[in-house]
């Protein structure tokens, strides 16, 4: 996917804060994630932010909510929570400070969840 010629990267993360033993791995061990995965994903765009690459910056609808009160398990059973929001991000090889940083404005219409984007604007 690309915008105005430059990658799109859509991105999720989570934040290993520990291992435990499970049987839901083939090795018996995984990572234990923090289940505030939307915070993870605030640092990831911070983190990128202060690259002094970062260009374009915006949320797009992904999985949907899942609430702290009623989280959502990954394949190894470690409970999350999120908005459901997807980070998109754009890069430029030359640098880009923090207040050049521009922001997505999406379109959220018609989606299985009413927030998939059909189109991109960029907005201060």
């Amino acid at each position: 996917m690309r915008y105005q010629g430059k990658p799109v990267w859509v991105s999720q993360i989570s934040r290993d804060i520990g291992s435990r033993m499970t049987i839901h791995s083939p090795t018996l061990t995984t990572h234990k994630i923090d289940p505030d995965v939307d915070e993870a994903r605030t640092a990831l765009a911070e983190d990128m932010a202060y690259s002094q690459s970062l260009a374009v910056v915006g949320y797009v609808g992904g999985v949907g909510p899942a609430p702290q009160q009623a989280p959502r398990q990954n394949l190894t059973t470690d409970p999350y929570y999120t908005d459901g929001d997807r980070l998109v991000m754009v890069f430029y090889q030359r640098p880009v400070s923090l207040s050049a940083i521009r922001r997505f404005s999406w379109h959220d219409e018609n989606g299985p969840d009413g927030r998939r984007a059909t189109g991109v604007g960029v907005g201060r």
